[in-house]
């Protein structure tokens, strides 16, 4: 159900990540710590058969997938609490197939929707692998 996440990952940034399990769901997170000491913890979770400890060690133990750590991918830097917690809540409402188990931080539809058609989900690149969104303040 582990799979080893290779080294040398840019994972050392706090801020929001998705990994993505073998089936094509996604879980979405978001840390104020290291991206790479948050999945690391997942990681734990799932060896030591903890599913109420997170959604995804929950995913991966009741169905018996494997999560694909090697993949983790970082969506957005961010240094701020609500700026990581609004930026979160968007990316689990734009990824449908993701295993969280809630929406995130509660977000009104207008900034949701604000967001969506000023930065448009397909702005991310290639390149930057970032969706560039505003930044948010308390």
């Amino acid at each position: 159900m582990l799979r080893s996440a290779k080294d040398g990952l840019k994972l050392k940034i706090q801020g929001v990540y998705r990994i993505q399990c073998e089936w094509g769901k996604v879980y979405v997170g978001q840390s104020r710590r290291s991206v790479e000491k948050r999945y690391k913890e997942r990681q734990k979770y799932i060896r030591l058969h903890q599913p109420e400890k997170s959604a995804l060690a929950k995913h991966c133990i009741s169905m018996g997938h494997c999560m694909d750590f090697n993949g983790t991918y970082i969506l957005h830097r961010t240094s701020g609490n609500v700026d990581r917690l609004v930026k979160e809540a968007i990316e689990i409402h734009l990824n449908k197939n993701n295993l969280n188990r809630n929406g995130g931080f509660i977000l009104s539809h207008r900034l949701v929707t604000y967001n969506l058609n000023v930065n448009e989900h397909e702005s991310r690149t290639e390149q930057s692998g970032y969706l560039t969104l505003p930044t948010v303040t308390a």
